[in-house]
């Protein structure tokens, strides 16, 4: 083994750092794009005025950092996935604004117009599997 490698994995051992993070997925993508304001929420007690937590604040940073910077994950769409959704491939961004805004996909068909929701549910799938892409992909190189 070369003598690099063995002092890399003593010194990530010892500073606890051994555990690998689970990979981002499309789902997990999308739940922390979501607000956790709770004035974000009209159905929420108002007299809770702290947000609820989440489990790990630097995977919620990492992916709405990402997020954030659309030129890094709209490359990761494929041509498949931009036959699915048509002309939305455009709007990834705008969607994934109106999500972590709160909004519901049923608001983006009355704004933009389609059949049904459907459509736009998949673009947003298809935006937080290319976010999740790019976070696995920078975080193993």
């Amino acid at each position: 083994m070369n003598p690099t490698t063995i002092v890399l994995r003593w010194y990530r051992q010892s500073t606890g750092q051994t555990q690998p993070q689970q990979p981002y997925t499309a789902e997990e993508v999308l739940q922390l794009l979501r607000p956790t304001d709770s004035h974000d929420h009209p159905e929420s007690n108002p007299a809770e005025s702290s947000p609820p937590e989440r489990s790990d604040g630097a995977r919620v940073d990492a992916v709405r950092e990402v997020a954030a910077r659309p030129s890094a994950w709209l490359g990761e769409v494929t041509r498949q996935q931009r036959q699915e959704i048509g002309a939305l491939a455009d709007r990834l961004p705008s969607l994934v604004f109106h999500h972590t805004v709160g909004g519901e996909a049923g608001e983006l068909v009355q704004r933009f117009g389609g059949w049904s929701v459907w459509r736009y549910e998949r673009a947003l799938e298809v935006a937080g599997s290319c976010i999740a892409s790019h976070l696995n992909a920078t975080r193993a190189a």
